[in-house]
């Protein structure tokens, strides 16, 4: 992993426990010396040593915040024109849905599909309201 992250890269890391990737946004940059000890508040600038590794607070999609060690996380950068396109198609599927609409929906952690019926529909980025 490279250290040319910055401030506000949309990136995706990997949950092994989920074996799944979620999306999220680099909020913060901070020098580490290895991958045990919490990210470095006094200095603002990182001194360019091959010991020191850099931690990305990540503000995910669903409100989660969580510290993360490029060296020893699976990330990849999310290319923002690709985003750009997917969130569309995503607002164009969303607008077609209707109330009693059935879905199967793909829950990462049980590793399985639900059934439900859409109760509820709402503008971007909120959620959509679903039965199960």
């Amino acid at each position: 992993m490279n250290n040319n992250i910055e401030v506000g890269t949309r990136l995706e890391v990997f949950w092994s426990a989920d074996e799944t990737y979620y999306a999220g946004k680099v909020t913060e940059k901070r020098c580490i010396k290895d991958a045990k000890q919490k990210p470095i508040k006094k200095r603002k600038k990182c001194i360019q040593e091959s010991s020191e590794k850099y931690a990305y607070l990540v503000e995910y999609d669903d409100g989660d915040k969580d510290w993360i060690d490029a060296s020893t996380s699976t990330i990849r950068v999310i290319d923002e024109k690709s985003e750009e396109i997917r969130q569309q198609k995503s607002r164009d599927r969303a607008a077609q849905l209707k109330i009693d609409s059935k879905l199967l929906i793909w829950w990462p952690a049980e590793k399985a599909y639900f059934s439900g019926t859409l109760d509820k529909v709402n503008k971007n980025p909120k959620p959509h309201r679903i039965q199960y």
